[in-house]
């Protein structure tokens, strides 16, 4: 009997070479739409001491430019935290913007809900971007990526001061609020 496909070394080559590209396929697309597992984070609003702190939006972006090195810079604008970080990956310079909004939701914890998001200038949806920096990025220990709820997770650590702590209670329009801890 005369078959019709007659298979040669190109021909087995080739079906196995179309299968690995499919294979690469499937798992990058499985990469960019899996959903990781969410953070449960529970709002906890510190009690108000009589000694409290309120520093201006104009001082608190001065001290985080403070904190700004080659590769990340942090801007302050109108209660927005802009966060301009560059990595190089397999020698090329990767410029990541995200815009946030910081909201209080404990002692020193700080939830940066994520308005917008730009890896490379890639057009993919925000949900996408941010799989990607979870996958791939690399945050500082105090820092989560929340992908699901669009927010990163902030542990700050109390500013000391010559024997005092500022404990920082809530952000709003005039400015970051802290209670003053003597520490005894």
């Amino acid at each position: 009997m005369n078959s019709i496909f007659k298979i040669n070394g190109w021909t087995a080559l080739f079906g196995l070479l179309l299968i690995v590209n499919i294979i690469a396929v499937m798992t990058i697309l499985n990469v960019l739409t899996e959903e990781p597992k969410s953070i449960e984070v529970k709002n906890q609003h510190p009690a108000q001491s009589e000694n409290t702190l309120t520093l201006k939006p104009e001082v608190v972006n001065h001290y985080l430019k403070q904190e700004n090195t080659e590769t990340m810079k942090l801007t302050l604008s109108d209660q927005q935290l802009l966060i301009e970080q560059e990595s190089e990956v397999i020698g090329q310079k990767i410029k990541t913007n995200v815009l946030t909004t910081p909201v209080v939701i404990g002692h020193n914890k700080l939830r940066l809900n994520i308005k917008e998001v730009k890896v490379a200038g890639l057009p993919l949806s925000k949900k996408r971007t941010l799989n990607i920096i979870k996958r791939f990025g690399t945050l500082p220990n105090n820092v989560e990526l929340d992908v699901r709820n669009e927010c990163f997770y902030y542990d700050m650590e109390p500013i000391k001061l010559d024997g005092t702590a500022l404990d920082l209670t809530h952000i709003d329009q005039t400015g970051w609020h802290f209670n003053i801890i003597i520490e005894e």
